[in-house]
Parts: structure tokens; C-alpha cells; sequence
């Protein structure tokens, strides 16, 4: 697992006649981390919790951010050709596509490796998995009728990007 940290450098002084970082005023820290077992463990049960979540809301037809993504196959001599570790990771990075966010879970994340996804385990860091909870809880406390949630299907999808008011118009 590896640490990207980008600083802005301070202005060169007069007496200053070298830039370390290049001339483009960023300096850049790459750092590897030390991943813990307990880090690994907490990993898969978010990627558990989150999956099972889309499953559940993907089977009553909820509405919610379902996250998809694809990928791209990769020949086994680029894999061959790349040296395994960091460079190998980033390869398959760049194999996939951006996510898409959609209202259906009819779309699977290839890139987890999961059939359906959703970002609802940091609902005190991320607004979308707040208006996860808020949609998930609705449906559960009212009488199962989609008509009742708060969100529409376009309204989650606004919600998540940040565009609207969450009623999809």
C-alpha cells in the first residue's frame, strides 16, 4: 500500500537557483505503508457491509448510489512484462474504468469483484453514504413502499454527485 502526499514548495528566495521539485512548484512524497492484519480485516468487512447493503436494496429495488465500474482485459504478456509489486498494482488501476454512480444495482463493480456496490460504511465522512443510511432506514421503518422514500432514483444519483436537492428533477 503506498502513501502519495503533494506539498506545494515555498517560493524560491533570490539566492535560491535550484528547484527541488522541478520547477513546478509540488513537491511530491511517495511512502510505503505497513498494512496491519487488523487494517486488512476492517478492509473486507466494509467491502462485506457495503455489498450486502446494494444486494438487500438492489433485490427490494431501492434506490440508491449503486457504484459500477469495468475493466479492461489485460494480455498475460503485458502482466509478464510488468514488474510485480508497486508497477503491477498500478496496471491494474489503469485497466479499469471511472465509476459510474447509478440508481439501479443492475451494473456490477469489476473492479472489487463485486456483482453490487454502494459507499455506506463512512457516513460521518461522506455525505452519500449518509443519504444511504437515510434511504436504507426509510425503507425499513415505513410500510416497503418505494413511493414513501426520501430520495427519488434520480434524486440519489443527484445527491451523490452533488448536482440537486435529491428529488431528481
Amino acid at each position: 500500500d503506498m502513501s502519495v502526499k503533494a506539498y506545494p514548495t515555498p517560493p524560491l528566495g533570490e539566492e535560491d537557483t535550484i528547484n527541488t521539485a522541478g520547477g513546478d512548484g509540488w513537491e511530491v512524497a511517495i511512502t510505503a505503508r505497513k498494512r496491519f492484519t487488523a487494517s486488512r480485516i476492517v478492509t473486507e468487512l466494509m467491502l462485506l457491509a457495503n455489498e450486502a447493503i446494494a444486494t438487500y436494496g438492489n433485490i427490494h429495488s431501492i434506490p440508491l448510489p449503486y457504484r459500477s465500474q469495468t475493466t479492461f482485459p489485460v494480455s498475460d504478456e503485458t502482466i509478464d512484462a510488468t514488474p510485480a509489486g508497486p508497477c503491477r498494482s498500478w496496471l491494474a488501476i489503469r485497466s479499469t474504468t471511472k465509476t459510474v454512480v447509478s440508481a439501479n444495482g443492475d451494473w456490477a463493480h469489476e473492479g472489487l469483484g463485486l456483482d453490487a456496490y454502494v459507499q455506506a460504511t463512512s457516513p460521518v465522512r461522506r455525505f452519500g453514504d449518509l443519504s444511504v443510511h437515510y434511504q436504507l432506514k426509510a425503507f425499513l421503518r415505513g410500510n416497503g413502499g418505494i413511493r414513501d422514500l426520501p430520495f427519488t432514483a434520480g434524486g440519489v444519483v443527484e445527491e451523490e454527485n452533488g448536482d440537486g436537492d435529491g428529488d431528481g428533477d
